[in-house]
Formats: structure tokens, C-alpha cells, sequence
């Protein structure tokens, strides 16, 4: 259609009918309009930079979607903005590239809190019985959850600081290995036992000392262990009242309508965050 040339890509909106090119960091195999991390990003565009035409611009990974972003920072008259996940690096005081990072580790990290995932269990059941009874034992849950497998989120942080994470991030079924209560309902526990498995298989990297004492766990942790958490938070919930099952998809397509919501109507929980970060934008 034309090429990727300085010349072509200042003239790509002209071309496609947009205003700002918003790159993220998704599958580039993804229906966009199925991709849940398209979604979150477009809702939080449409909020923080209103009555502006943007086109999302996928990148398979964080390397890319910056190499993208910087490519673009030197095309005169193109408007663009990279938004990632932040992981456990710290990319927002970057002055070269227009760049809006996730408040927690990930964007599914975002997603997760008591409130939106109280709204969930909500949604399943049909109705409200006792909505801060519910906002309150989801709360409770979730806490717990989280408590518990702090070693395993700070073991991460360490093992990242040397290429590999403790959390195998292959598939879910690797990252969750080292819990038990992985049925339907049980409340998931992190197993030391397993823990210590996965230690001696990354023990090179492993034996090397924390530099992370305090931490805040969404910040910290693996955004897809996150969402997880955040399932058998409600199915927990759901199993205690003999509630119908929920499964992963829906929970995820229920999150995220939830959270929408909230961004649309100032209720999200970290609004105050991506605020400051999009009023940080050059004229975005």
C-alpha cells in the first residue's frame, strides 16, 4: 500500500483514517477485537486522550513495541504512544519515547482487585445478596492468597534479575506447578516442596541474594499469576455458596467488562495512575 519509509509512515494515518497510533505489546495473531490487553489499553485511550480517531499497532513483545515507538519518535507529524506493561523494570521516565506504563507488573495485574473481582462473582451468581459481604470476603481471599506465596514473588524478582524467572512462563500449567489446591474451588497454596524443586532446577541463578526486601505484590508479581489468582479468588467464593461453576474464559470476558466500566465511569482503581502518566504525554 506504501512503504515503511519516514515518508510513508508520517502518511499512514492520512492513508488509514486515525489520528494517534497506539502501539501495545499483544500477540500480532490475535483478533484485536477479541485481545483482551487491545480492549484495556482502548478503554484507557478513549479516557485520558477523548475525541481522538487511534489505530492500535501490535507488537509481539516489549523489545518490539519500543523499537516501533522509537522509529516513530523521529517521523515528524506523527502522533503515536506506547503503552506496555511495566514489569519489574522502570520505563515511564524514559524522555525519548512517548510511553504510558501498567500501574502493576502487567495489565492483568491491573485488572485485579477486590472490587472488580467482587463484581464478578456478582455477575455469576445473578444478582447482589450483600454487596460488601461480597467486596469484603473477596477481599479477604484474595489477601490470603497473595500473603502466601510472597516467597515465590520475591523468589522472581531475583531470578528475573538474572534471566529466568521462578514462575515458568511457558504456559499456565508450568507457573502454577509449584501451588496446591488447584481443583475447582480449593484455595490455592503455595507448596515449598515444589518451590524448592523448581529452586534446584534454576539453582545458578537462584542462590543469588535478594536485593528486594519491601515490595508491593501486584507490582511485583507475574501479571498472568495475577489473573489466576484472581480466578480462584471467585471460584473460591463461588464454591462456598454452591454457586455455579465459572470458567476461565468467562471470568476473563466478565473482568474485563467490569473493568471497563470502571474506566469509563472513574471507578477504576488505578485511575489516579494512568492520569499522571497519559498528562505526561507531549501533546498526545
Amino acid at each position: 500500500m506504501f512503504s515503511r519509509t519516514e515518508g510513508g509512515e508520517r502518511n499512514r494515518p492520512i492513508f488509514l483514517d486515525y489520528q494517534l497510533l497506539v502501539i501495545i505489546e499483544a500477540n500480532e495473531a490475535t483478533v484485536v477485537n477479541r485481545s483482551t490487553e487491545a480492549k484495556f489499553w482502548s478503554e484507557l485511550v478513549a479516557k485520558f486522550i477523548p475525541n481522538t480517531t487511534f489505530r492500535l499497532s501490535l507488537a509481539s513483545n516489549k523489545t518490539n513495541a519500543l523499537a516501533k515507538a522509537r522509529q516513530l519518535q523521529s517521523v515528524e507529524g506523527i502522533r503515536y504512544v506506547c503503552c506496555i506493561d511495566k514489569d519489574i523494570e522502570n520505563l515511564s521516565e524514559d524522555p525519548a519515547i512517548q510511553i504510558v506504563t501498567t500501574k502493576n507488573y502487567s495489565y492483568e495485574a491491573d485488572l485485579v482487585y477486590s472490587r472488580s473481582l467482587a463484581e464478578v462473582y456478582e455477575l455469576t451468581i445473578g444478582g447482589v445478596t450483600d454487596a460488601e459481604k461480597d467486596k469484603q470476603d473477596i477481599e479477604n481471599i484474595l489477601n490470603e492468597i497473595m500473603d502466601d506465596c510472597k516467597s515465590g514473588v520475591l523468589a522472581d524478582v531475583v531470578c528475573l534479575q538474572k534471566g529466568l524467572g521462578f514462575f515458568d512462563r511457558h504456559t499456565e500449567e508450568s507457573f502454577v506447578r509449584v501451588f496446591n489446591g488447584k481443583k475447582y474451588g480449593e484455595k490455592p497454596k503455595f507448596c515449598r516442596v515444589k518451590a524448592r524443586e523448581r529452586i534446584l532446577e534454576i539453582r545458578a541463578i537462584a542462590t543469588e541474594k535478594a536485593r528486594v526486601t519491601k515490595m508491593n505484590f501486584a507490582e511485583h508479581c507475574y501479571g498472568k499469576l495475577v489473573l489466576w489468582i484472581g480466578y480462584k479468588t471467585v471460584c473460591h467464593k463461588l464454591a462456598a455458596g454452591n454457586n455455579a461453576k465459572l470458567s476461565k474464559q468467562l471470568f476473563r470476558n466478565l473482568l474485563m467488562g467490569v473493568v471497563s466500566h470502571h474506566i469509563r465511569f472513574d471507578n477504576f482503581e488505578f485511575k489516579d495512575h494512568y492520569a499522571t502518566q497519559f498528562s505526561r504525554l507531549r501533546s498526545a
